[in-house]
């Protein structure tokens, strides 16, 4: 007996043991991508003249921080980047280096944070992606650039990972931090109206593929609401089919040739296309209501 249960605790040991090293392996490499990311992104940081974009944020931002005012201005995108330039200069002194760091943070913390994303990519895809954004040439240029791309991304893929979570489990703080998430990169520029967008088309397919597997009162309201949802479909493709915007003239290459700009006023909307909303929403109440 006492023979039995030596070997039984030998193997919860060597198992133990076991475990213990793959976990010191793995964190040890996570150790190192942290690592790689933080030199990559802070050596010699403030080395390179600033260019005529990051010009564009660094100049406001440094009156910004010397008490002037700030005004937003859709052309220099969100005002938190500028809010964080000033934190800099106020922690670390004015300076090439000090203007670029709020970039550099947001990357290294991208880097870090697809770590999260084990859960869907599983551990070696969430360490493979992070190497992959390490290296990546595009990723290391704007995590040492003064402009909002890297605060962008960073938002961008901390979104979608709110999103993931409460898909998963409903938990309230997920949709609370999709929220923050999202209003951040509101504020931090235009390409949140896109991600948004495709965000929503995302959520809207995923919502009409829940309800059509849910057990409706009748096969009947199904049958319904899949028909208006082809009618939807139709509606939609021939509203964006008839809303085109149409290419801009080309310059002539002789600059003694004018071109007189086409003042003609926009075309108002069409009926298909002021219909298409009010159809898509009556999908949507007829799947709640019937389901």
């Amino acid at each position: 007996m006492s023979e039995t249960l030596e070997k039984e605790t030998a193997a919860q040991n060597h198992n133990w043991l076991t475990s213990r090293l793959v976990i010191n392996k793995k964190t040890v490499l996570l150790v190192l991508i942290a690592v790689l990311a933080i030199v990559s992104r802070l050596y010699i940081l403030g080395e390179r003249v600033m260019s005529h974009d990051e010009i564009n944020h660094v100049y406001f931002a440094y009156n910004f921080f010397k008490g002037g005012e700030y005004v937003h201005n859709p052309i220099t995108h969100g005002p938190l980047q500028f809010h964080l330039l000033e934190l800099s200069y106020f922690l670390f002194g004015a300076s090439d280096f000090s203007a670029r760091i709020p970039a550099a943070f947001f990357s290294v913390l991208t880097i870090v944070f697809i770590w999260q994303f084990k859960r869907y990519l599983g551990e070696k895809g969430a360490i493979a992606a992070s190497i992959l954004y390490l290296i990546s040439p595009y990723m290391l240029y704007y995590g040492r650039y003064a402009r909002n791309e890297a605060i962008a991304i960073f938002l961008t893929v901390a979104t979608l990972w709110a999103v993931l979570r409460f898909l998963d489990n409903g938990e309230k703080k997920y949709l609370y931090l999709t929220a923050a998430f999202t209003s951040l990169h509101f504020a931090t520029k235009e390409t949140a109206f896109i991600f948004t967008a495709e965000l929503m088309v995302f959520l809207g397919l995923l919502f009409i593929y829940r309800i059509s597997k849910l057990d409706w009162r009748s096969e009947q309201y199904k049958r319904i609401f899949l028909i208006l949802l082809l009618i939807t479909a139709v509606i939609l493709i021939g509203a964006l089919a008839t809303n085109r915007v149409a290419a801009p003239e080309a310059i002539p290459l002789d600059p003694a040739v004018t071109v007189e700009p086409d003042l003609t006023p926009d075309a108002e909307p069409g009926p298909v296309s002021s219909l298409a909303p009010a159809v898509l929403y009556l999908v949507i109440a007829a799947g709640l209501v019937f389901a």
